[in-house]
């Protein structure tokens, strides 16, 4: 127990025991020492609680993580290998060039909401059309760019299939008014 200031003060605390007493150097260090434990004590209690609860908290975010991770499949990562879903979804991508997320349980087994989120991993884009996500690898994007940038008809019917395999990519972009023909350049443009 922490002695208290007002042991060593009288009832007024802002006047010592006695008028004619005087502090020596010693006395007002132990003032001063018991003051700053007076005020530090219920900081240090409370501190005390909050690093319990800062524990608490790791622990439960912990186990949320692993059932998160055993319930998508994904397991523990391991450095540079990607989980046999998203190698599926690759391979799926570069044959036919996008995937859409609300097709992909069906054609891979991997979750549209597990797709969604390798927006901003590395070898995909990600588009997202406020109804679906549009996935593409890098490479299948920049070829899709590609050859948009070369047609210069206005009927979107023409353009979808001179796109080949990014058909539904296009439609699907075009419906959501993310892609655009701009008659001054004579060309379709992305709004991104």
């Amino acid at each position: 127990m922490v002695p208290k200031l007002s042991d060593y003060l009288g009832d007024d605390r802002g006047r010592l025991r006695s008028e004619r007493e005087t502090c020596s150097e010693k006395q007002i260090k132990k003032i001063v020492e018991i003051t700053i434990a007076e005020f530090m004590e219920p900081l240090m209690k409370e501190l005390k609680e909050l690093r319990k609860e800062v524990s608490n908290l790791r622990d439960a975010v912990e186990r949320l993580d692993k059932r998160v991770k055993s319930s998508s499949g994904e397991g523990p990562s391991r450095p540079g290998r990607r989980s046999p879903g998203i190698e599926r979804v690759k391979r799926l991508i570069e044959k036919e060039g996008f995937l859409l997320a609300s097709q992909s349980m069906q054609k891979t087994g991997v979750s549209g909401y597990r797709l969604a989120s390798l927006k901003g991993a590395s070898g995909f884009v990600v588009l997202d059309t406020g109804t679906d996500f549009i996935v593409f690898t890098e490479d299948t994007y920049n070829e899709f760019i590609n050859l948009l940038s070369r047609i210069n008809t206005p009927d979107p019917d023409e353009a979808a299939n001179m796109l080949g395999r990014f058909k539904e990519a296009f439609y699907t972009m075009r419906n959501s008014s993310m892609i655009y023909y701009d008659t001054k350049r004579k060309g379709w443009r992305l709004l991104f």
